[in-house]
C-alpha cells in the first residue's frame, strides 16, 4: 500500500476505474447473458472474477503505480 502520489490524484484516478468497472461488469452481463445466452449465475461469476482482476490490475498499475521518470 506504499504510494507516493497524492491523496486527491488517486482518489480521482481510482474512482475513474471503479466507475469503468460498473460500466464494463454492465455491459459484460448484458452480452454473456443476452447475446451468448449463459444462464444468469455462471455470467455472474465470470463477470465478477474479470471485473475484479481488471480493478486490481488497473489500480495496482495507474492508482497506485509509481511514476518512472
Amino acid at each position: 500500500f506504499k504510494s507516493v502520489r497524492r491523496h486527491r490524484e488517486t482518489l480521482v484516478k481510482f474512482s475513474i476505474i471503479a466507475s469503468g468497472a460498473a460500466v464494463f461488469n454492465t455491459l459484460l452481463m448484458y452480452v454473456l447473458v443476452k447475446a451468448v445466452g449463459l444462464p444468469y449465475i455462471f455470467a455472474q461469476i465470470l463477470t465478477t472474477l474479470t471485473t475484479l482482476i481488471y480493478g486490481f490490475v488497473a489500480n495496482t498499475i495507474w492508482t497506485f503505480g509509481h511514476n518512472v521518470k
